[in-house]
This record gives structure tokens, sequence and C-alpha cells, in this order.
């Protein structure tokens, strides 16, 4: 997670997909100032959320790309 982009939504917005408006994990809308980190596969989320979600995944929540090897597609 310490090699992931992070910073305020505002900020790292041009790394995001644009549709990636709100965290799939908290449900939070993002604001400029948000806090969000950026996986690989340009996905966003709320800090807290995606720790509580890498604490037993691996993958995207939302695109089930695999953030541990990102050159990995996912399946579907």
């Amino acid at each position: 997670i310490n090699q992931l982009r992070r910073g305020s939504y505002n900020n790292l917005r041009e790394h995001i997909i644009p549709e990636c408006t709100q965290c799939t994990i908290s449900l939070e809308d993002f604001s400029d100032t948000t806090e969000v980190i950026v996986l690989p596969c340009r996905h966003a989320f709320t800090v807290d959320g995606i720790r509580r979600w890498l604490r037993t995944n691996t993958t995207c929540p939302t695109c089930r790309g695999d953030i541990v090897s990102p050159n990995t597609h996912p399946i579907g």
C-alpha cells in the first residue's frame, strides 16, 4: 500500500478513471480534499476504505485487477 499513489482527490484526478467519483467501499463521495489511494487500474478509494479491503484481498474491489501483480488481468 505504501507504493500506491496517495493524496487529495483533486491533486490525483488525472490519475483516476473519470467515472470514479465515489469510494465503492465506504460509499463516500469524493470532494476535492478527500484523501484517496489510487490503484494501478486507476480506481480510487478512501484511505480507510482501501486499507480495510486490503487486509483480506489483493485485488481491486471494482474491477478485480490484481494489485500485487498489476499486469495480471481480472477474470471476466
